[in-house]
């Protein structure tokens, strides 16, 4: 291997895909090395010293556990292997195991139910109770890729012309009725784009390999919904770069996971989204080769502001607090391009309709606040457009502390303030509810008393806060810690009105719920979550302390990089299982924390 060689590419083939790669690597002056290997003799006689960087896309070794064995090899000499999935799980390229992992983790509703059997008498007797699979039905090669082997079976009759070896080696899905299925290629843990597939007329086979016609997704809401939906599926089985198909059901709109493929193709993907494939996968390499604990700030950065499809809400989050947390004009160029959005145009007419939409939407703001915990749904209902009164002040302050805008006129035309008062009288005169409710609790009463410029009113909400705080020992069960130690946080970032003004470590209030969050956090560190160690983290800057704990949790930060891409995910506590939290969409809180909490490593 020649000097430089950063970056590895394993490929048996010459495609129009190899070729992209090898001619964008050039063109950024990336050092590239194209090998392939017939055998573990010549795989051991590449020197891989020099490789930082490997893209597996084929070989000729064969048979997957040789090439298992050489990805566990390269694994073990340090190198960055794109896909790893690949490694922890051999089975990867199997269907049945994709449905199977996939539904351990994000449960069953993302994947379809997927029968296996071991005959065709098997497969007929399970049919004929009626209960799971009924006609149509999908029969697919549980290997297998491009359509290939695909049948649609509407009939018992039509399972005659497959041999008991067929059958064991397929997999079986109700068919799902649709006008096309979706293909998202994700690179990196992001989404690079979305093609929607359509059969050719008369066919149900929607790959474009056979026949299949590949179509611009316009529907905004669909593609941040699918591509989202892709990116978690792709940080589920580790997998750097892939191709994740997803079919909608056409009559109950409900999106379902196909499968996923290791080794996909974009020719086309390419022209339908206008976006160069290789050089991206080039670029992904190189930003790769190049991490390390010094520029992990920047490149965490560069990776959320160069997301095209980061989805809109994401975007105002990750920019506004960056913005209120450090006043650059490059933070606030952003979030103009996003006031539209956030706060429906620049004038009364278009704030009036934006809060009518807002108020259309409470249902939403109130599951907002459920977040699938059953213990706060029956407290919210003494509560219940506590989520629209939070979203609505929110936006309130928002408008106010970045596109200076006066909101309070518009949403008292809209909803009586005497309505907004007495939801806050509720949740002062019960501590039970304020716990419950935690974040949302405490970010609905300082953004209230922000909108009613009351300091009588703040000092009421600090003084209430504070027994509660102080008779609170927030039990260590798993939800009770975590809800504890999130309304303590949030009692330092909506007393700063969400780091728009300084709060002060003399005043007690500020003095006691840091204490709070310190003993805590000593007493529970492998409990909690690493975006509470940032939040802890960024309270210590508002604050101006230092804290013990510090060295711990850059530990922690430094051990915790997405095997996909430039992003922190959770590695350590006990909600690391949870894949649900680590793809880049859902790791946008905790790295907009880490650069909060880092934000001098940006400065240097």
């Amino acid at each position: 291997m020649q000097k430089k060689k950063v970056f590895v590419f394993v490929t048996k083939t010459n495609t129009w895909h190899d070729q992209q790669i090898l001619t964008e690597a050039k063109k950024a002056s990336a050092s590239i090395l194209k090998v392939d290997f017939q055998d573990w003799d010549e795989f051991l006689k590449i020197d891989w010293s020099l490789a930082l960087v490997v893209f597996w896309r084929s070989s000729s070794l064969g048979q997957s556990n040789w090439r298992l064995k050489a990805l566990k090899n390269l694994e073990k000499k340090g190198k960055i292997v794109i896909n790893q999935g690949w490694t922890k799980w051999p089975k990867i390229v199997y269907k049945s195991f994709q449905q199977k992992r996939l539904a351990s983790f994000l449960g069953e509703n993302s994947s379809i139910k997927t029968f296996v059997f071991k005959s065709k008498k098997e497969l007929i007797n399970h049919i004929k109770k009626g209960n799971e699979l009924n006609f149509p039905i999908i029969k697919k090669p549980d290997l297998g890729f491009q359509g290939i082997g695909v049948s649609k079976i509407r009939n018992l009759g039509e399972l005659e012309r497959f041999s008991d070896e067929e059958i064991s080696k397929s997999i079986f899905q109700n068919f799902i009725e649709n006008d096309g299925d979706y293909r998202v290629l994700v690179l990196g843990g992001r989404p690079l784009g979305i093609m929607k597939r359509v059969a050719k007329r008369g066919g149900f086979l929607n790959n474009l390999s056979q026949g299949g016609v590949g179509l611009k997704v316009n529907d905004k809401r669909l593609r941040y919904e699918l591509m989202e939906k892709a990116t978690k599926i792709a940080a589920v089985f580790d997998l750097g770069f892939c191709g994740v198909d997803l079919i909608v059901d056409k009559k109950t709109s409900r999106s379902y996971f196909l499968e996923i493929n290791t080794v996909p193709q974009w020719q086309g993907f390419q022209k339908i989204n206008k976006i160069n494939i290789g050089k991206a996968i080039v670029k992904y390499c190189q930003d790769l080769g190049e991490r390390n604990k010094k520029r992990l700030a920047f490149q965490i950065e560069k990776f959320y502001s160069e997301a095209p499809y980061l989805s809109e809400d994401k975007q105002f989050h990750f920019y506004s607090r960056l913005y209120l947390w450090t006043k650059k004009k490059k933070y606030y160029n952003s979030l103009l391009k996003l006031e539209k959005y956030f706060l429906g145009g620049k004038n009364r007419k278009a704030w009036d309709r934006k809060i009518k939409d807002l108020i259309k939407q409470e249902d939403f703001y109130r599951k907002k606040i459920i977040n699938n915990k059953i213990f706060r749904e029956k407290v919210l209902a003494n509560y219940p457009r506590l989520g629209l009164y939070h979203e609505l002040l929110f936006r309130g302050l928002m408008a106010e502390n970045i596109f200076q805008v006066d909101w309070q006129e518009r949403v008292f035309k809209h909803i009586p303030r005497k309505d907004f008062l007495l939801e806050s009288k509720k949740l002062l005169n019960n501590f039970k509810d304020l716990e419950t409710l935690s974040t949302f609790a405490v970010n609905y009463l300082f953004l209230l008393a922000f909108f009613l410029k009351n300091k009588n009113f703040e000092r009421e909400i600090k003084d209430k806060l504070i027994c509660l705080i102080k008779s609170s020992t927030f039990k260590e069960e798993k939800c009770s810690l975590k809800n504890g130690f999130y309304l303590l946080s949030h009692c330092l970032v909506a007393g700063s009105e969400f780091y728009s003004k300084k709060i002060f470590p003399e005043e007690n209030f500020f003095a006691v719920v840091f204490e709070k969050m310190e003993k805590l956090l000593q007493n529970n560190f492998s409990k909690i979550s690493l975006d509470n160690k940032l939040e802890f983290l960024v309270g210590a800057r508002l604050l101006n302390k230092k804290t013990d704990l510090e060295e711990a949790i850059q530990r922690e930060v430094e051990q915790s990089w997405s095997p996909i891409g430039n992003f922190l995910i959770d590695t350590k506590n006990e909600e690391s299982k949870d894949y649900s939290r680590k793809d880049f969409f859902s790791s946008e809180h905790r790295n907009v924390l880490f650069l909060m909490a880092n934000y001098n490593l940006l400065r240097k």
